[in-house]
């Protein structure tokens, strides 16, 4: 039987990281669910260069992510989200529930609270199998190759550049900096993808995984720093290493999750699923709802009205533009 860990970079996780997965590109997805759609709009609340922006808005719109718009018959022009865009809603909502878990509380601007407008309580995202609705963990989670499916690996293109700020250009305010600084890098985030499927040694992530080892060896060290992964001494001489995924991590396998949904979803055809999720509940195919944890219904765009903290603004901070919706108790 053929390891899925060998196909990883064929995976629809690793599709959905070719379009999104860098930190300028998140970034843009989630000031446009906050509301903003022009380019000055996400210039500064981005912190990207104008260079560097125009290239993340120009490849989302090549990918369908996003389209660009004349405004009202003006030379101004606005992004706005598609369908294909606006899926990839439970992907900001993943990224916000392991902020506002791991971050500095002080330090954060992050709503902490929201409420399900439908069943009008205070509630807390939860990623539940579609077929027995229970939540959705790493360790119910199988593996399969479809081998039907087989074909030569995804070469991952080079990792672009993450551009620079202009002299003159602010600090912008990064409410989800820590979560993209831990993930925002595709051979990052198919690491610690691997790791959920059962890597856990030098030797087998780079075999595996396709990686040459510069690159291997800095990505890991950089998992230990954000403590993502806990390197363990298992051999002494010589010295050899494993990583174990953490508490830390494992609070990161809804954003796996859905990524890899998205990229099922809107990248591949059924036949070209070449990694198969499998939940212990036996339901076939495997899906995840996003969903209240109060009241079970699934959770749209638009459902969530949050509650900044006591004296903290997003909608300032961000420079949202009169008449975006986004206000100290709004709806998300």
């Amino acid at each position: 039987m053929k390891s899925p860990l060998s196909f990883i970079t064929a995976s629809a996780t690793a599709k959905s990281l070719n379009i999104v997965g860098d930190q300028w590109s998140y970034l843009i997805l989630r000031d446009m669910f906050l509301g903003l759609h022009r380019f000055e709009e996400l210039l500064r609340s981005t912190g990207a260069s104008r260079g560097t922006l125009t290239d993340r808005l120009k490849s989302l719109d090549d990918n369908g992510v996003l389209h660009r718009r004349q405004v009202n018959q003006s030379r101004r022009h606005e992004y706005r989200l598609t369908e294909k865009g606006l899926a990839i809603y439970p992907l900001a909502v993943a990224a916000w529930m392991w902020e506002v878990k791991w971050a500095n509380s002080e330090a954060s601007p992050l709503p902490r609270v929201l409420i399900h407008k439908t069943c009008r309580s205070i509630m807390q995202p939860v990623f539940s199998c579609h077929g027995c609705r229970e939540p959705v963990q790493a360790s119910d989670v199988s593996y399969m190759v479809n081998e039907s499916a087989l074909s030569e690996h995804i070469a991952l293109p080079k990792q672009r550049r993450q551009g620079r700020k202009s002299a003159n250009q602010p600090d912008p305010d990064r409410p989800l900096f820590r979560v993209i600084d831990a993930v925002s890098d595709r051979w990052t985030s198919l690491i610690l993808a691997g790791a959920f499927m059962g890597a856990d040694r030098f030797d087998t992530f780079q075999h595996k995984l396709h990686i040459a080892t510069n690159i291997l060896t800095s990505r890991l060290k950089k998992l230990v720093q954000n403590k993502l992964l806990e390197r363990i001494q298992y051999q002494e001489h010589p010295a050899r290493y494993s990583y174990k995924l953490t508490p830390k991590a494992y609070d990161l396998y809804p954003l796996v999750i859905a990524l890899h949904q998205w990229g099922h979803q809107w990248l591949e055809n059924s036949d070209e699923t070449t990694i198969e999720l499998n939940h212990q509940c036996g339901h076939r195919p495997f899906a995840v709802d996003l969903v209240c944890d109060c009241c079970g219904q699934e959770i749209h765009r638009g459902d969530v009205i949050f509650q900044l903290p006591a004296g903290k603004s997003w909608a300032e901070k961000l420079n949202l533009s009169e008449g975006a919706p986004i206000s100290e108790t709004e709806t998300a």
